[in-house]
């Protein structure tokens, strides 16, 4: 009798069903000795330990697939839409800084009126020094004058003034003032921002925003994925050594 209980318990483990003469036979050995299944589990598991490991490692799979599959849905979608925009996401631009003539490896989304954007700037541009081989790219999730004006000025006085533009205007210092610190002219630089080409470079730059499903700024981008808000220097540091 030990050996067909040992059969019904291995059954019952795998979820098998069983046949109608072994639920027969398996009451009536259970109503002969009612401690027969913990004796014969107690057997089962020490002579077939695989039982229930394979089980919980089923167990494990099947949760981790139902916690992780809405998520893992979200990352595919970002991959998608980074490689639909590749080109536009990291190719050089005036905005861009570190290593010259190559892909930007992360892409910043800012706005001129964006209070936290200065300072993850500023914490790239740093990670861009530690790291001669890096570039790192700007681009504007907004499509105001002075989002316009920025890429006015970085076409003619580089990166770093667009830069300081940006947190001047944080800080309360007015577009006259900040450009004339640049030793730009306001005029100029204001007739160039509105030109048709320019208005239409800004104006793309924010519907890539959109259309990657960002809706924050700071947001970063790198080939691999989305990151919506600014984080510690550490994690991106973390993100552009793998």
């Amino acid at each position: 009798m030990a050996g067909s209980a040992s059969y019904l318990i291995a059954a019952a483990l795998l979820l098998a069903p069983l046949p109608v003469q072994a639920e027969t036979a398996w009451q009536q050995a259970m109503d002969d000795n009612p401690f027969l299944f913990n004796e014969e589990l107690r057997g089962v598991l020490r002579d077939q330990p695989d039982l229930i490991s394979n089980a919980l490692d089923r167990g494990a799979a099947r949760l981790k697939a139902a916690v992780w599959s809405p998520l893992q849905d979200e990352i595919d979608t970002d991959l998608q839409r980074i490689t639909l925009h590749d080109a536009d996401l990291f190719a050089p631009g005036p905005q861009g800084f570190g290593a010259a003539d190559t892909p930007a490896k992360i892409t910043l989304f800012t706005a001129a009126d964006c209070p936290a954007c200065p300072r993850a700037e500023a914490e790239l541009a740093q990670i861009a020094k530690e790291h001669p081989g890096l570039r790192v790219e700007v681009r504007s999730a907004a499509a105001t004058p002075d989002d316009r004006l920025a890429l006015a000025l970085a076409q003619d006085k580089g990166p770093e003034a667009a830069r300081r533009f940006r947190s001047g205007l944080m800080q309360g210092q007015t577009p006259e003032a900040l450009v004339k610190a640049e030793g730009a002219d306001l005029a100029q630089l204001r007739s160039r921002a509105e030109t048709p080409a320019m208005v239409e470079t800004v104006a793309r730059q924010a519907d890539l925003f959109g259309e990657l499903g960002l809706d924050t700024v700071p947001s970063y981008v790198m080939n691999d994925k989305l990151i919506r808000g600014a984080v510690p220097t550490v994690v991106l540091e973390h993100y552009l050594a793998k």
